[in-house]
């Protein structure tokens, strides 16, 4: 059995630009999410509120 591989979050503006969503943590704790255009380490499915 093969596992397909998890895509992550991404966005693709009109000049052909792939970001993807991350997770940053701020100084208070809180979560911060932002997109980049690094792939790695990038989340794979929408965190929960």
């Amino acid at each position: 059995m093969t596992r397909k591989p998890v895509k992550p979050i991404s966005y693709i503006n009109r000049k052909g630009k792939t970001y993807s969503l991350h997770g940053a943590k701020r100084k208070t704790g809180k979560t911060v999410y932002v997109m980049k255009l690094s792939a790695q380490d990038a989340l794979t499915e929408l965190p929960e509120r």
